[in-house]
């Protein structure tokens, strides 16, 4: 039994070590240095997604909730954009947004059929714990603002739907934690089978690669 608890807590300190060295490598404050470091990281596609995926519950599928960017994978995002368009991007065009200490998480309109699904709210809780527990504790976003969205519609044309950016400090940003995306109504998440109905969609952050 000792055995077992020795290696229990030896497990726990891994997991503690390897949590804390994740958040000490989210970039706050963006010196030149690093904002070249990130530049040259965009230009070779070294970029974290940020996405936020939910397991369907199916082996093979997993559900695209929302995505969330640091200052560092904005700028890098900026350069590897530019490298798309065969250009270069320079330090110059690097914008105080990009650079903002602060996490933001982009959520969209969800599409369902012939409905769509508007974002009412945006916010963050612990992974564990009750509901109530959970509400109790919610970060709510600093600033919450539309972002224009172009979606088909069933007539084969597109239409204008709003997605949103919600701006959260960057101590939101944690494995501990999970995003909620709140619509207006229920909808679908997801392709084929793994699909999901929801009108509270959630997603722990991973912060692999994240800086």
């Amino acid at each position: 039994m000792l055995r077992h608890a020795v290696t229990a807590a030896a497990l726990l300190l891994v997991v503690v070590a390897v949590t804390t060295m994740q958040a000490q490598r989210i970039v706050a404050t963006m010196t030149p240095e690093l904002v070249a470091e990130a530049i040259k990281a965009g230009a070779r596609g070294s970029v974290a997604s940020g996405e936020l995926i939910e397991k369907s519950g199916w082996s093979w599928g997993s559900l695209h909730i929302a995505t969330f960017s640091t200052p560092f994978m904005r700028v890098a995002a900026a350069a590897s954009q530019a490298k798309r368009q065969s250009r270069t991007f320079s330090a110059g065009e690097v914008t105080p947004d990009m650079m903002a200490p602060e996490l933001h998480i982009y959520a969209w309109a969800a599409v369902d059929g012939g409905n769509v699904a508007n974002v009412s709210a945006v916010f963050i809780t612990p992974k564990k714990g009750s509901q109530a527990t959970k509400m109790e504790q919610a970060i709510r976003p600093g600033r919450f603002e539309p972002i224009p969205q172009q979606v088909p519609n069933l007539a084969g044309a597109t239409a204008t739907v709003t997605g949103r950016i919600a701006v959260f400090p960057l101590s939101a940003l944690s494995e501990d934690n999970e995003v909620h995306v709140i619509y207006d109504r229920q909808t679908t998440i997801g392709v084929t089978a793994a699909r999901v109905k929801c009108d509270d969609c959630k997603a722990a952050f991973s912060l692999k690669d994240v800086r």
